[in-house]
């Protein structure tokens, strides 16, 4: 899954593509609301839609959008910003999974920023033995779970996370469910986060 931005600038329309995606396309208006896909900046998932036909129709709060009648996949698409997350404020991992023989530390903290498809508003931190850190950027909404598209970062553990993806699920009792993807979307870690002052 990736945040998309339709974005409306100077009378150009453009479609940018969040992490792992990382491309934009322009729109060019064609007949009733549909549009000609054409390249930005390539990227493999861009170059793939160049020249195919784009229409969009309100659902909801939300756009959807098709290109050649088939439903774009995997996408979260948002016009304007909502407030900052109730799960904003510090947490750390309780339990967990994860391939290391032994535990590693990890903290979440997550800003008081609004949720905007690309906007910062996370840094994961890995203690040690990892010792790395990655930033997080809100992608949207799955029913409940707030889905943040991860950074790059070359730097031990953190680059096997670079471009994946982390998802949270607030739970009854206070902590939030966390699982975390690599860029292939296999599991990296998973666990409970509990809210730390």
């Amino acid at each position: 899954m990736a945040a998309v931005q339709l974005l409306q600038k100077a009378g150009k329309t453009s479609l940018q593509f969040g992490a792992p995606l990382n491309c934009g396309l322009s729109l060019l208006a064609q007949d009733g609301a549909a549009y000609r896909l054409e390249s930005i900046n390539g990227g493999i998932y861009c170059d793939r839609l160049l020249g195919k036909t784009l229409t969009a129709q309100r659902s909801a709060d939300d756009l959807q959008l098709r290109i050649d009648g088939t439903p774009l996949p995997l996408l979260l698409l948002h016009s304007l910003p909502a407030p900052a997350s109730a799960l904003q404020g510090n947490w750390r991992l309780l339990a967990g999974t994860s391939g290391a023989s032994r535990p590693a530390a990890l903290t979440l903290k997550i800003a008081a920023t609004p949720l905007a498809p690309g906007a910062a508003v996370a840094t994961l931190r890995y203690g040690s033995p990892r010792d790395c850190q990655i930033e997080a950027r809100y992608a949207g909404m799955r029913d409940t779970t707030v889905v943040l598209s991860l950074g790059v970062n070359d730097a031990g553990y953190c680059g096997r996370l670079s471009d994946g993806q982390a998802e949270l699920q607030p739970q009854q009792d206070g902590n939030v469910s966390l699982q975390i993807f690599d860029r292939l979307g296999t599991r990296a870690d998973s666990g409970t986060l509990q809210r730390i002052p």
